[in-house]
């Protein structure tokens, strides 16, 4: 039987749930009780719901840096100094997004690239940017403007250490990084 369920008003009008047409069977369990004001709906992706409160962005910072340029095979920060952060919450989450002017120079006539992470305490955290250069000897590559982004836990208030943080994949060239800028965002769980 195909219908929905409607269930109506104790006054006039109804309320009315109608299931997509899906392959499949899908069942959601309601949580008991009804919330408090400002809960919603949440679920925990196999169809138990439960009341919870919405994300909210609680802080927002910005960081400027000039940046820097490397010629180090290891990651190495780009930033002249670390943005400092400090959570509001210990229940959180961290939104990193991190803009900035990318350059790699090839002196050595090899295939070029160097990689770009967000890093924490000078430690690369985040999934790399690469970016190549021609393969001919003193060849520039193009000048982008890469932009990171990387999402993390926080279970603290104790402040927090973050970076712009390159290399390049060998001897011979230079990475460089300007214009920096960082915005942190911290989002309630």
């Amino acid at each position: 039987i195909i219908m929905p369920v409607r269930l109506n008003g104790s006054t006039s009008g109804y309320t009315e749930l109608t299931a997509p047409a899906v392959a499949g069977n899908n069942t959601l369990v309601l949580p008991t009780g009804n919330g408090t004001s400002g809960q919603v709906l949440s679920t925990n992706g196999s169809g138990t719901l439960s009341w919870a409160l919405p994300g909210k962005v609680i802080k927002v910072q910005s960081f400027l840096d000039a940046g820097s340029s490397t010629s180090s095979l290891s990651y190495v920060n780009a930033n002249a100094s670390q943005f400092n952060f400090t959570p509001l919450s210990a229940s959180s989450t961290l939104i990193l997004i991190a803009n900035f002017n990318a350059q790699i120079a090839n002196v050595a006539g090899v295939n070029a690239h160097s990689n770009y992470s967000i890093g924490e305490s000078s430690t690369a955290v985040g999934s790399a940017y690469t970016h190549r250069a021609f393969s001919g000897s003193g060849d520039v590559g193009l000048q982008s403007m890469p932009c990171i982004q990387l999402s993390l836990s926080n279970t603290a208030t104790t402040a927090r250490n973050f970076t712009v943080m390159h290399l390049v994949n060998a001897g011979g060239q230079t990475s460089t990084v300007a214009g920096i800028r960082m915005t942190i965002m911290e989002v309630a769980n």
